[in-house]
């Protein structure tokens, strides 16, 4: 890592706290496999990027008043379909031939998922097989 936003780390700790506080992140790498590089760290261009207020993924979680308050419908707003969403799913067949059961594998906190959570339905739609 060669510089975050156009500056340059001076440590450990002062690149974490760049990472866990910033909300638009531009970083400049480094391959590990070639010699290392005495030309000067390049700056980007900080204004040709999109504005800090437009969020990349947008997340919102709302309880559903059923009996129990354990449904809940979890909205994930991407600005583009590019940006990766891996979910991590378990399938275990159901009583029914025409879908499968689906539960998440492990904890997505950044998602407010926890494992075992199960997933029933995308858009609207249950059949997810």
């Amino acid at each position: 890592l060669l510089s975050i936003n156009g500056r340059e780390p001076t440590s450990v700790q002062e690149c974490r706290a760049m990472l866990r506080l910033e909300l638009l992140l531009v970083m400049v790498l480094q391959t590990s496999k070639g010699a290392q590089s005495i030309q000067p760290v390049p700056k980007p261009d900080m204004e040709s990027l999109p504005p800090r207020d437009q969020r990349l993924l947008t997340i919102k979680k709302e309880i559903l008043e059923d009996n129990e308050k354990t449904d809940f419908h979890l909205t994930i707003n991407r600005r583009s379909p590019k940006l990766r969403l891996d979910l991590p799913l378990d399938a275990i067949p159901s009583k029914s031939k025409h879908h499968e059961q689906f539960f998440f594998a492990r904890d997505l906190p950044h998602l407010e998922i926890i494992s075992g959570d199960q997933l029933l339905s995308v858009n609207g739609r249950r059949s997810l097989s």
